[in-house]
C-alpha cells in the first residue's frame, strides 16, 4: 500500500483506517512526539492520540526506565568503544540521582503525563539532546540535562 494511498484512506475514511493511522503514527512519530513535547493535546488527533498511548504503555515505559538506568549506570563503568552515541559523562554523572528516580517512576503503575514521557523519549533517542556529548565545538550550560530531566518529571506528574 502506497503513502498515498493510506493517506488518501484516512482522508475519505476508505480501507481499514486502523492500520492507516498506525501507519501514519509510525511515519510521524518525530513529529508527533514533537508536538506532545511542545504541549499538544493528544485528544485533539487521532495520530497525537494513538501516539500518546504507545508512548504511556507500560511496554515503553518500561523500555524507557531501562534506558535511563543503563545509561545512569554506564557513566560509573570505564568507557568503552560503543556504537552508541556518546553520552556526556559528566552531565549524566551529576545527573544520575535525577534519572534512577524517573526511572522509577516511569516502572510505577500509576498514570503519567503524556508530555513527561515524551520528553524522556526524546532525552534518549536524540543525539544532539544534552544526555550525549555535544562534540568539539558545541557548548552547553553545565545544568541542561538536569533541568531537561526536572522538567520531564514536573511533565510526569501532570497528568
Amino acid at each position: 500500500m502506497s503513502t498515498t494511498v493510506v493517506h488518501d484512506s484516512l482522508k475519505t475514511g476508505r480501507g481499514n483506517g486502523q492500520l492507516a493511522l498506525k501507519i501514519e503514527v509510525l511515519a510521524r512519530r518525530w513529529s508527533l512526539d514533537r508536538r506532545l513535547v511542545e504541549g499538544a493535546l493528544p485528544e485533539s488527533d487521532a495520530a497525537l492520540r494513538l501516539r500518546a498511548r504507545q508512548l504511556t504503555g507500560t511496554k515503553n515505559r518500561r523500555k524507557l526506565a531501562s534506558s535511563l538506568m543503563r545509561a545512569a549506570d554506564r557513566v560509573s563503568r570505564p568507557n568503552v568503544f560503543s556504537p552508541t552515541a556518546p553520552l556526556d559523562r559528566r552531565a549524566v554523572a551529576e545527573a544520575r540521582p535525577q534519572m534512577i528516580e524517573l526511572s522509577h517512576r516511569l516502572e510505577d503503575s500509576s498514570p503519567v503525563g503524556v508530555r513527561g514521557v515524551a520528553m524522556i523519549h526524546q532525552l534518549l533517542t536524540d543525539g544532539t539532546s544534552p544526555m550525549y556529548s555535544p562534540g568539539w565545538t558545541a557548548e552547553r550550560s553545565a545544568t541542561e540535562l538536569s533541568d531537561r530531566l526536572s522538567a520531564a518529571a514536573r511533565a510526569l506528574d501532570a497528568h
